[in-house]
């Protein structure tokens, strides 16, 4: 069984700016309530153990990348990043566009 998550920038009306970071109201976090975000999360995960393979798209990159076995970042269309969610996670130009972490 395998993850496979692709994360996309929300459309903020800069593309050329960090969503996350620039404008905290386009956070998901902010639409849902955490207790629920993890529980949508450890429901995924439980599916995923059982056998069957997920593809996630999602825009809440941290909780997607935790997870993936593979990931790709999509742009205007486009992947411009690709690899395990760890590797996507630790990459500096992923944390600042899409985590908001400088």
């Amino acid at each position: 069984s395998n993850w496979a998550t692709a994360v996309s920038r929300p459309d903020d009306g800069a593309p050329n700016r960090p969503a996350a970071k620039n404008n905290p109201a386009r956070v998901p976090e902010r639409y849902l309530a955490p207790q629920f975000i993890r529980q949508i999360f450890s429901i995924i995960s439980e599916i995923n153990k059982q056998g069957t393979t997920v593809l996630l798209v999602e825009q809440n990159a941290n909780q997607a990348l935790a997870r993936a076995d593979r990931a790709f970042v999509l742009e205007t269309g486009a992947i411009t990043q690709r690899g395990t969610g760890k590797e996507l996670l630790a990459n500096p130009a992923i944390k600042e566009a899409y985590l908001g972490v400088a």
